[in-house]
């Protein structure tokens, strides 16, 4: 029984992370689409810029933990596998983010808030 409690325990701390990470995201993050190219790395200062391959990133790694945890239902994840395959590539990371790129992840990113946000303490 205490196997089953810490699992579900760490389900549910798992969720309040990704959903804390994924609002930050959503929220914090500019969606502006920059004169001059913005770098995801090697730089000093850091920018909240959704145009960064970066933001991309991490959006989809969280919600891999997510799913990994099974807060995430298999359609949905379906769908991020092709977004993964879209935009986790040499191509999209040398080419010019698009506002329709950060529409995109950015409406597929509240859904997946949605989602984990209706299980608040069913996990």
């Amino acid at each position: 029984m205490s196997e089953l409690l810490n699992i579900d325990v760490n389900r549910e701390s798992t969720r309040v992370y990704c959903l804390e990470k994924l609002r930050q995201a959503v929220e914090e993050y500019d969606d502006t689409i920059p004169k001059d190219p913005v770098p995801s790395f090697g730089q000093t200062d850091f920018i909240k810029a959704k145009v960064r391959s970066g933001w991309f990133m991490s959006i989809l790694g969280y919600v891999d933990v997510a799913h990994d945890c099974g807060l995430i239902p298999e359609d949905v994840w379906q769908e991020q596998q092709q977004l993964e395959a879209k935009y986790l590539n040499q191509d999209f990371s040398v080419r010019p983010t698009t506002a329709e790129d950060i529409s995109e992840i950015d409406g597929f990113t509240r859904r997946i808030i949605s989602i984990l946000d209706s299980k608040n303490g069913t996990v």
